[in-house]
């Protein structure tokens, strides 16, 4: 089986800087999700508080029913989605590459 001879100083820096910087702001992105989805799963409660308003009923990835404020709840679907958003680009720019399609050619 041929070994895959992919350089990565190859590239040209524009597409390093896409590539590394999608990368890193997934990891940021994923990490303030993440803080912003745990603590408010923590703090929130299991039945419906009308008084705090916490009458928006969320069901967890782990199996629990939490109720959220209307705030809170918009604040979550917000911050899922961006996640995955910088990964495009940092694919894209690889995946885009010649030098990249070279080394699998020559597989």
């Amino acid at each position: 089986m041929k070994q895959w001879d992919f350089d990565f100083r190859n590239f040209p820096l524009w597409r390093k800087i896409i590539f590394f910087g999608g990368i890193g702001l997934f990891f940021l992105l994923g990490s303030i999700s993440f803080t912003r989805e745990m603590n408010t799963y923590a703090a929130a409660p299991r039945s419906p508080e009308p008084a705090m308003g916490h009458i928006c009923p969320v069901h967890t990835k782990y199996g629990y029913v939490i109720y959220l404020s209307a705030k809170e709840e918009a604040d979550l679907a917000f911050w899922s989605p961006l996640v995955s958003l910088p990964l495009i680009p940092a694919l894209l720019a690889f995946a885009t590459s010649r030098e990249f399609w070279d080394s699998v050619r020559a597989l």
